[in-house]
């Protein structure tokens, strides 16, 4: 992906340094590498950043991962490899429909289709963000002027 994206990965075990050779020489120093995020510490990260990249489709086994459900959540879009990743989290009892607006799922093709998929999904979810902005500067405007009438 070109340039106008930073990337944080938190990841560690088996493969991970060819994964880093691997996305040093694709991305040079857009990304930042972090073996662990504490648990108090991952809605203010998953609220920091516009999109989490979930991909497990790799994996030797599937898992459950509580990140899924934290960043939607959170309010951060979640971009997966699973196209039934929210009947999965159904399984589990987790009902994820609420959230669907901020999910994503890619499933097979080709680069250039990931990419404009992806691409696609980002500016969506960045024209919900300017909304929301809009909406929480209305809000404040609205409480000023409650806020004056019950002072006068």
């Amino acid at each position: 992906m070109e340039e106008g994206f930073d990337f944080v990965v938190i990841s560690q075990g088996i493969g991970l340094k060819g994964f880093q050779t691997y996305a040093r020489e694709r991305l040079g120093n857009r990304v930042s590498w972090r073996s662990f995020v504490p648990p108090w510490e991952m809605p203010s990260l998953l609220s920091s950043i516009d999109i989490l990249f979930h991909f497990e489709g790799d994996l030797p086994f599937p898992v459950f991962s509580n990140l899924v459900p934290e960043a939607l959540f959170c309010g951060t879009a979640v971009i997966s490899d699973r196209e039934d990743l929210s009947d999965r989290y159904k399984q589990w009892g987790l009902d994820l429909t609420s959230r669907n607006h901020l999910l994503a799922c890619i499933g097979e093709g080709d680069h250039d289709s990931f990419e404009e998929r992806i691409r696609e999904f980002a500016a969506a979810q960045d024209s919900v963000k300017e909304l929301g902005d809009h909406i929480h500067h209305y809000q404040q405007y609205i409480q000023g002027h409650e806020e004056a009438l019950r002072e006068g």
